[in-house]
């Protein structure tokens, strides 16, 4: 079957789970890639890929500027017509039996026009119940959300619509469920990485610490509060110790090491190291990016499955009581979720919308 896969540029989680499911594709499909940003960068190493360009979030400190994202993504906007036309021209051509996007707008808006079927890879995050955004103030470590999130929510729910605004299936690979009516939605078990899933997980010392955006300053003062504990920090594009910090740019298979030796991770709210984290037993401290309504859905529900907790500032108080916690628990081992599962659920969605 004849298969166009777009993945969203922002952040690397689109392309860390887009990557297994193509290559488990390609043995039975033709897929064409396309991607922008930092999917690209990371998509190229190991497949084929189509450049396009990505929306890009922009931030300040560890909470999301809505003015420089926006004022950036009106400059941009005539090179992402062009990116639509790119791929739109591409289906035209060689017009696939399927479209899968992972938040990539391009390829949904090209399936959406030229009735293609289409796959949507989303997140819970990505609906809007009411439950995700009241105030929780029984996380693990007594670390609850406090802001009020509508401003959060109506972007989500207006980045979502605008990005892919209808799909004829939704697939949701995640560690936690919240209760939709919409019957085109799958859940199934999070996609986690080869490399993940076949490396030992073993308790370590050191707590790693992982940012999509190397502005978040205060987290590194804070962290330095610490001294008996050590920090292995990505994100910050430097490398170096810093007192009790070690700087590392990123490198795949030096972060696996790190992170299935960690004792902790400290992260924002993506889901995906999230995800990889929770599945090797390992307890979380989300930090999300303000105003990041998917990050704030994704701490939440962290905190409600027991996997980790969530506050909405970084502080002495915070990561405190974090490291209080984690030293008082047992490791929970890795989970026994079936990655292969997943991919069947997904090609057997493939067949039945590409053979309609």
């Amino acid at each position: 079957m004849k298969i166009f896969y777009g993945i969203a540029g922002e952040g690397l989680g689109h392309a860390t789970r887009s990557r297994p499911l193509i290559q488990y594709l390609l043995k039975r499909h033709s897929v064409r890639i396309f991607a922008g940003g930092k999917a690209f960068v990371y998509i190229q190493r190991w497949l084929n890929v189509n450049r396009i360009e990505s929306m890009r979030l922009k931030y300040s400190e560890n909470k999301m500027s809505v003015f420089k994202t926006v004022v950036y993504n009106v400059l941009k906007s005539p090179w992402y017509f062009f990116s639509f036309l790119k791929v739109f021209s591409f289906m035209l051509r060689n017009r696939p039996d399927v479209v899968i996007t992972d938040f990539e707008p391009g390829s949904a808006w090209s399936a959406i026009i030229l009735r293609v079927p289409l796959i949507s890879i989303q997140l819970p995050g990505h609906y809007l119940p009411p439950q995700p955004f009241l105030r929780n103030k029984q996380s693990p470590a007594r670390i609850g959300l406090q802001e009020h999130n509508w401003w959060a929510r109506l972007t989500l729910w207006f980045v979502t619509t605008i990005t892919v605004p209808y799909a004829d299936a939704v697939v949701i690979p995640s560690f936690f469920q919240i209760p939709l009516s919409d019957i085109r939605v799958k859940y199934v078990e999070p996609i986690i990485r080869e490399e993940i899933v076949k490396h030992k997980s073993v308790v370590g010392g050191n707590v790693l610490v992982y940012q999509t955006s190397g502005t978040y300053h205060e987290l590194l003062r804070v962290l330095k509060q610490f001294p008996q504990q050590q920090f292995v920090v990505y994100g910050f594009a430097k490398s170096g110790i810093e007192q009790n910090i070690v700087f590392k740019p990123f490198n795949e298979d030096e972060f696996f090491d790190d992170l299935c030796s960690a004792k902790a991770v400290i992260t924002n709210g993506g889901i995906s190291l999230m995800t990889e984290a929770v599945f090797l037993g390992k307890p979380v401290l989300s930090i999300p990016i303000r105003g990041h309504g998917e990050q704030l859905v994704n701490a939440f529900f962290l905190g409600k499955t027991g996997n980790g907790c969530a506050a909405d500032n970084v502080s002495e108080l915070v990561v405190g009581s974090f490291l209080k916690s984690i030293n008082a628990r047992k490791n929970g081992g890795k989970k026994s979720w079936h990655v292969e599962k997943t991919f069947a659920s997904i090609e057997e969605i493939i067949n039945l919308l590409g053979s309609a």
